[in-house]
């Protein structure tokens, strides 16, 4: 090969590379992480409105917010509080209005919403606005699969790690 080939072909190496890192060198998602140790209880809803949300800006929990129509053939809080009782999470409730008012409106556009938030920060959520998130939003076994590969069901102190 001339000189001139294989710069080229070592350009392009160093690019498919960069872009194999960009896609799956981000373990950000692929990496199941504890709630705080107070949302692993009995699966309760708990009612915030935006100051209070800010008051626990730096923690990790789960966020459920929501419009007060719902145009789906099964209502999702349905299918989120079966889930969250079965596996004794509670979570954050806020309506869509006061939503809007946190820091976390700057990604999530769309209600209902759940929103895993991560040392304060959006880890994950569920996009209303995404077709391929519907079954999330109507089947608990989606639903539960979703955030499995998220979050750990159960305290440290519960599971069987050893």
């Amino acid at each position: 090969m001339n000189k001139v080939v294989k710069t080229a072909f070592l350009i392009i190496v160093a690019i498919l590379i960069f872009i194999l890192l960009l896609v799956f060198g981000s373990s950000k998602n692929n990496t199941l992480f504890y709630l705080e140790s107070k949302y692993y209880n009995s699966g309760n809803k708990i009612k915030m409105d935006s100051n209070e949300i800010d008051k626990i800006s730096n923690e990790s929990f789960i966020l459920f917010t929501y419009n007060s129509v719902c145009g789906m053939s099964r209502p999702c809080e349905e299918v989120f509080d079966n889930v969250f009782k079965e596996l004794k999470i509670d979570y954050i409730s806020v309506p869509f209005d006061e939503f809007k008012k946190t820091k976390y409106y700057d990604t999530v556009k769309y209600a209902p919403s759940i929103i895993i938030i991560k040392d304060g920060e959006i880890f994950a959520y569920l996009d209303a606005n995404e077709d391929s998130h519907l079954d999330y939003y109507q089947k608990e076994s989606s639903f539960k699969s979703w955030l499995s590969g998220r979050v750990y069901f159960e305290t440290i102190e519960n599971s069987c790690v050893k």
